[in-house]
């Protein structure tokens, strides 16, 4: 009976290294692939825009609520946003300000960027 015990916890044992393992060397190589996806779709979609397939701002402004009680604005000079994503606004001399509790304000400004107004993700490039 012990025979058949330690095989299953060397099995059980070698899956959960498995598992870690996997998780610590293949999950961040995922993450960067989708993130060279995005920067590559951004410099064409810059590279090819036309009037037809995208829509053209300029000083544009987004103000919205995180956390239930604090509020965030999303400023641009030039944004753009593309027909076939309408949740993505690509933005050039991004600025964001955060209002944090206490009175803190946070100010993140890049040359670059994209905010998704759905889930409020903001991702900057360029001089951030």
């Amino acid at each position: 009976m012990k025979k058949k015990q330690q095989k299953i916890q060397i099995i059980l044992v070698s899956i959960g290294l498995f598992l870690i393992l996997s998780t610590y060397f293949y999950y961040p190589y995922i993450n960067k692939i989708k993130l060279n996806e995005s920067i590559s779709t951004q410099k064409n979609i810059d590279n090819s825009l036309s009037d037809d397939q995208s829509t053209f701002f300029e000083n544009m402004e987004y103000e919205g609520i995180y956390d239930l009680n604090k509020t965030f604005t999303v400023r641009s000079q030039k944004a753009h946003i593309l027909n076939e994503s309408p949740e993505i606004v690509y933005m050039t001399q991004m600025h964001v300000t955060l209002y944090l509790d206490e009175g803190k304000v946070v100010n993140i400004t890049s040359d670059k960027g994209s905010y998704n107004k759905i889930t409020y993700d903001c991702f900057f490039e360029q001089n951030v």
